[in-house]
């Protein structure tokens, strides 16, 4: 199911971009696949940032 966002007035679906970049992937990350492939990509994916912070704690740093 695609996720969508209000702007107050409209509904609308999330880019693969902004998809990308809420994952903490960079910017055209999945570029080369098709939109649903993009979307179930990130939709899948595990979110970057967040691993990274919770690993800081076990004194594992990048």
């Amino acid at each position: 199911m695609e996720q969508a966002i209000y702007d107050g007035k409209n509904f609308r679906y999330l880019t693969p971009i902004e998809r990308e970049r809420l994952q903490g992937f960079t910017d055209d990350y999945t570029k080369g696949l098709s939109n649903n492939e993009r979307v179930k990509c990130t939709g899948n994916a595990v979110c970057v940032p967040l691993v990274e912070h919770i690993v800081s704690y076990f004194g594992f740093e990048r």
